[in-house]
């Protein structure tokens, strides 16, 4: 692939997804619907414009032998083994991270103009959210990164050279990022204290319904009434329960409402299209772990 067809794909890479976030926001927040199908529809929108970037970044990186261009360029650095690699890392993830952040950018700065509030303060207030964010999910790539540099300088170049080898490494930092994903969410932003007898109560129901929860965080939305489970691991699944559902709901209510969550991952409640989708748009949205739309 020559230079200037590399230059293409790169711009392409920051624009498309941005210009295509931008104008659905703008059609989102200016329709009558109301403010948390908003927020959904945005955080649908997010989600398909972050896979349309690496979509973009994902060719660009295996088929145009960008790779071992990169590791060639850092090859030739007087420098530590260690620094090279993280280097190697940094340059090859950066052109996804722009990407998405400015795709994010531009999502709160279309909503803050329509919504009539100064863009200026909202990206104030906001910018250090999405960045704590991608940093979120761009640490695990980076350590992924040093590793997958670490195979290609000691295997064979016979294999690290076949396409095959790309894709399977992708495949397994994606199952990777699934993994972390719950740790990362169960820690990150404000949380609540629940009362320890109350959560003792709750996880023991957890057990007596056969699913072994590691803990119940109570954090998001004050004004909702919401809960979720998320990991994939073995006994690393947690339960979400919004302030509002712990603040307004009996103990029996709020019992009610995780069997119904543990039902989906038993398979026993009913799981619709619509609540997937939602449940898909909260796992995968690019601003999934913070409410990022302006209020």
């Amino acid at each position: 692939m020559n230079l200037t067809s590399l230059i293409v794909q790169l711009v392409a890479l920051l624009i498309l997804p941005s210009a295509f976030v931008g104008f659905k926001t703008a059609r989102i927040t200016k329709s009558d619907i109301p403010k948390k199908e908003k927020t959904y529809r945005i955080l649908k929108a997010q989600l398909i414009g972050g896979l349309l970037a690496f979509a973009l970044y994902f060719p660009m990186i295996t088929l145009s032998g960008l790779l071992d261009k990169t590791s060639n360029l850092v090859d030739k650095m007087p420098l530590p083994m260690l620094i090279r690699a993280v280097l190697f890392a940094l340059i090859l993830i950066s052109p996804l991270f722009l990407s998405v952040f400015a795709m994010l950018l531009t999502s709160l700065t279309v909503s803050a103009k329509i919504s009539g509030k100064n863009p200026r303060e909202v990206l104030a207030k906001r910018t250090a959210g999405v960045l704590v964010i991608l940093v979120a999910v761009i640490a695990p790539i980076i350590g992924f990164s040093l590793l997958w540099w670490a195979l290609m300088l000691y295997l064979p170049h016979s294999l690290t050279s076949k396409w095959w080898f790309d894709f399977i490494m992708y495949a397994l930092l994606i199952l990777t990022l699934f993994a972390i994903y719950p740790e990362v969410k169960v820690r990150m932003g404000h949380r609540e204290e629940l009362d320890p007898e109350l959560k003792a109560e709750l996880l023991e129901f957890c057990g007596e319904q056969g699913v072994k929860v590691r803990d119940i965080v109570v954090k998001g939305n004050e004004k909702t009434a919401n809960a979720m489970v998320t990991g994939i691991l073995p006994g690393r699944k947690y339960i979400i329960l919004t302030p509002g559902l712990v603040r307004n709901f009996e103990r029996d209510e709020i019992k009610a409402v995780i069997a119904h969550e543990l039902g989906h991952i038993k398979g026993e409640a009913p799981l619709d299209k619509r609540h997937f989708e939602h449940r898909l748009v909260r796992l995968l949205g690019p601003a999934g772990l913070f409410n990022l739309q302006t209020r």
